[in-house]
């Protein structure tokens, strides 16, 4: 599926001397962004849901309320039709690189007034980008994304069992008394995203991007996984793992790890799968937050993580991933010895049909339903998919409970 968008700096990257991509530079050196904040002296709570594995939340933007996409791993961004709605004058244009290093850029601007429960925040510049130039991107992020800049404003608790997001100001601190592991909090400079400690055994320690738009719980880069020593691999793919606001990256090979004695933001993990990304940095993703209470205070440099009562639910794992091609809907992504791999489901087929569900053609009016029922229909138990490869059409049943 699409990715919301990922946007590493180019001066960020520059110099890095560790395996992570993210610099651990004090968090004194770099200033915010020149916002003002207004009437917030006590803890605001507002809704937070959970929808494709993504966090959003309500907001008013320039008297107008919309909903947006919370991504620690991002800059905030104003979808460009929104942007033109609320009239933002472009001040200049950004250039960067996105999370799969592919370059991009974007207008930046001054937004007068954004409202998240009792906060008030005026002249906070944003960048603006067209997310529809990206499949299905639109379907996903509508509006536009509440970033990572914002975050160092404040002291955050992301509670997504209760559905529930708190925000207080810095000098506020949250009670931790249920926390059961705490680890540093480091902020690396605009645009602010959350950089943790993760370790390996008894001597790897390297810092991690904490990123809500990462679908996953870990997904650990090439250099590090070089650096950690000999693991255990225990799957391969090929093709695309993820697309990104710069386009659709080359296929590649991928491997999937296993790792042990494990420690993410001070919690220990005796076992964790994992798959390669080429790129730095490690991400660590939204399954920390579905399964933890999670909480972010930068008056102290502190991430605090309480255990949920409910046990999030297993994706099932086909072995494959799917992306919408313009009108049609394609295999990005084949695990070998996977559920599809044994089912001769090969990279760039054609899937016309999941448990009844017609997904041709993909237009610009069906594309967001469509995406909608794909995400349903790869999380039954069972999926019937009707698949075409060049002229040849075939109908497959398969079982999620079927191992590798």
């Amino acid at each position: 599926m699409t990715k919301a968008l990922r946007y590493i700096w180019m001066a960020l990257l520059a110099g890095c001397n560790t395996t992570s991509g993210v610099d651990s530079v004090s968090p004194a050196v770099h200033a915010l962004p020149s916002a003002t904040i207004v009437h917030q002296s006590t803890p605001t709570t507002v809704p937070l849901t959970l929808r494709y594995q993504k966090l959003y939340v309500d907001v008013i933007i320039n008297h107008q309320p919309v909903t947006m996409v919370l991504d620690t791993g991002s800059p905030t961004i104003i979808d460009k039709q929104l942007a033109d709605q609320l009239g933002l004058q472009t001040l200049s244009l950004q250039t960067g690189l996105d999370g799969n290093r592919l370059p991009i850029s974007m207008e930046k601007a001054m937004l007068h007034e954004m409202t998240l429960g009792n906060i008030e925040i005026t002249d906070f510049p944003v960048l603006i980008h067209d997310f529809q130039r990206a499949p299905v991107a639109k379907c996903i992020i509508e509006n536009g994304v509440i970033g990572a800049d914002l975050l160092p404003y404040f002291n955050w608790q992301f509670d997504v069992q209760q559905h529930a997001l708190t925000i207080a100001p810095r000098s506020v601190p949250f009670s931790t008394d249920g926390a059961l592991w705490h680890g540093e909090l480091v902020d690396a400079g605009y645009p602010h995203y959350p950089i943790v400690k993760y370790g390996v055994g008894e001597y790897f320690v390297d810092n991690a991007l904490l990123d809500t738009g990462f679908g996953g719980l870990l997904h650990i880069n090439q250099l590090a996984a070089e650096a950690i020593g000999p693991h255990s691999m225990i799957a391969q793919g090929f093709g695309q793992l993820m697309q990104s606001a710069g386009g659709a990256t080359k296929n590649n090979d991928y491997q999937q790890i296993a790792l042990e004695n494990m420690t993410i933001a001070g919690k220990p993990f005796a076992n964790l799968e994992s798959w390669i990304r080429p790129t730095p940095p490690t991400l660590v993703g939204i399954q920390l937050f579905v399964s933890h209470r999670l909480t972010l205070d930068y008056q102290n440099n502190r991430i605090s993580l309480s255990p949920n009562d409910v046990v999030p639910p297993v994706t099932p794992n086909w072995g494959m991933r799917l992306y919408f091609d313009k009108t049609q809907l394609k295999v990005s992504f084949v695990e070998a010895g996977g559920i599809a791999d044994n089912a001769n489901i090969r990279l760039g087929d054609t899937v016309l049909s999941i448990n009844e569900w017609d997904f041709t053609p993909a237009t610009k009016e069906t594309l967001c339903s469509h995406f909608d029922a794909l995400w349903h229909q790869l999380n039954q138990s069972e999926i019937t998919l009707k698949l075409r490869r060049e002229q040849d059409v075939s109908i497959l049943k398969l079982n999620a409970t079927s191992t590798r």
